[in-house]
């Protein structure tokens, strides 16, 4: 496991270290996302997050498809689902949850 602010290019070009079945890069800005490196060369954004008080892993995609920004965007919902206690794995579809601005709630 390693800890870096994931950026487009740093991360498509590493490899799983020989050793290892899979490789962890956890992202300094979204506690929980991180893309996981696999021996075979498939890269996969994840989030991991709490629900019930056990940890739970959500695949959002393959990074050679997927862009980060919007790998980041879905583990921000998803996070935010799991904040509202619910469960990102029971929705079809994760949905973009929208809190309200202060303008708007007042």
């Amino acid at each position: 496991m390693s800890i870096m602010t994931l950026t487009e290019c740093n991360f498509l070009n590493f490899t799983c270290p020989k050793n290892c079945s899979h490789f962890e890069i956890f992202d300094t800005l979204i506690k929980g996302f991180f893309v996981d490196i696999f021996q075979s060369g498939y890269i996969a954004f994840r989030v991991q997050y709490k629900y019930q008080n056990k940890k739970q892993v959500y695949t959002i995609g393959n990074a050679r498809i997927v862009t980060l920004q919007e790998a980041k965007d879905k583990a921000v919902n998803i996070l935010r689902m799991a904040n509202l206690g619910l469960n990102p794995k029971t929705c079809q579809q994760v949905i973009n949850i929208q809190t309200p601005t202060i303008k708007e709630f007042f």
